[in-house]
């Protein structure tokens, strides 16, 4: 009796030191040499996990021929559709995601990107029922290209200064919609229809947002629709009521046409003579004239000979009546010959 007892446990002992070295080889096993080093949670793996009933050779090395659900753990029934390996996403630390290669995958982005699976579209989003790609990109969620046409909603749905630009501090005022102005390409203003405006002009043509008065703009307290149209500059309704300088202000060459080269001289403003309708016929006022007669009206041929200037003799209301100064030098027979056979014009 006692024989069996001390043969069983001899027997008990040799098997637990064979298990005790065996456990010591596996431990001590190189698995780099097999071209398959354990990294990560293939460390922790025990040695049946992978090599099913005890066979080493043709172990599969790939991902997917052991991650398969049957030797081990493979896609769950809501993973993804890919056609890749599992290491373009995942890593041998664990099955958390590192990077996704979106390439691998033949779903449609709003498939994973649906706020269920992974983050889809945020409640501010556009409306739009397109898919991600056609705006973003696999890099980031920022937009990459902006297709305007597949857009439900109004411009000024996103173009509010929340979700997108929207109209800055300075913009004119107006009720009308982007597209109105804008197009889909740049902000630049492609067509402006003024009609939808609803300020007055100086409150856009104020040489901030727009074009305002020049330097050499008149003097005035008007509206620029008093003289100007929406279409253009030019050409101008002048109103010259409106105007609060003197015609010389204006009318000096540069702003507006002066004085022609062979105007009479005088220091006489614009309205003295002329009106705002035109420039002729005129109505002059000899009182403002600085210069003598003869600076401006040329002794014709045939006028009696005299040094003095034709207010000596003639009004500025007519040449005729004349009143004859006795300083004219000719011979009185033919002063009197030449006077009453005078013509009206000039000398």
């Amino acid at each position: 009796m006692e024989k069996n007892m001390t043969l069983r446990l001899l027997l008990i002992l040799m098997f637990l030191m064979f298990m005790q070295s065996t456990n010591a080889d596996q431990k001590e096993y190189d698995h780099f040499a097999t071209g398959f080093p354990l990294n990560g949670s293939h460390v922790q793996a025990e040695c049946s996990d992978c090599h099913v009933q005890g066979l080493f050779r043709g172990t599969p090395s790939n991902c997917q021929e052991c991650h398969n659900n049957v030797i081990a753990q493979g896609k769950t029934p809501t993973h993804f559709s890919a056609i890749g390996d599992c290491d373009d996403c995942h890593s041998e630390y664990g099955w958390e995601t590192n990077i996704v290669e979106h390439s691998n995958f033949n779903e449609l982005c709003s498939n994973c990107h649906n706020s269920t699976r992974k983050a889809g579209k945020p409640q501010h989003h556009v409306q739009t029922t397109e898919e991600c790609d056609v705006c973003h990109s696999t890099i980031g969620w920022n937009i990459a290209f902006l297709d305007h046409s597949v857009i439900e909603g109004d411009c000024f749905s996103c173009h509010n200064g929340r979700l997108s630009t929207g109209q800055p501090s300075s913009h004119i005022h107006t009720s009308q919609f982007c597209e109105v102005c804008h197009s889909v390409q740049s902000w630049s203003i492609i067509y402006f229809d003024h009609a939808d405006v609803i300020g007055a002009c100086e409150s856009c043509h104020n040489n901030q947002p727009v074009i305002g008065k020049h330097k050499q703009h008149i003097e005035t307290n008007e509206s620029c629709n008093e003289c100007h149209s929406t279409i253009n500059w030019d050409p101008i309704s002048f109103n010259h009521e409106n105007i609060v300088d003197n015609c010389i202000d204006c009318h000096n060459g540069d702003v507006a046409k002066g004085k022609a080269d062979d105007h009479v001289s005088t220091n006489a403003d614009c309205f003295y003579c002329h009106t705002t309708q035109t420039w002729s016929p005129a109505v002059f006022d000899h009182s403002t004239i600085t210069e003598p007669c003869s600076a401006c009206h040329k002794q014709k041929l045939g006028h009696i000979e005299t040094v003095e200037e034709c207010n000596a003799c003639h009004r500025t209301t007519g040449w005729l009546p004349a009143d004859l100064n006795e300083t004219i030098t000719e011979k009185p027979a033919i002063r009197f010959n030449r006077h009453f056979n005078a013509y009206s014009g000039g000398r």
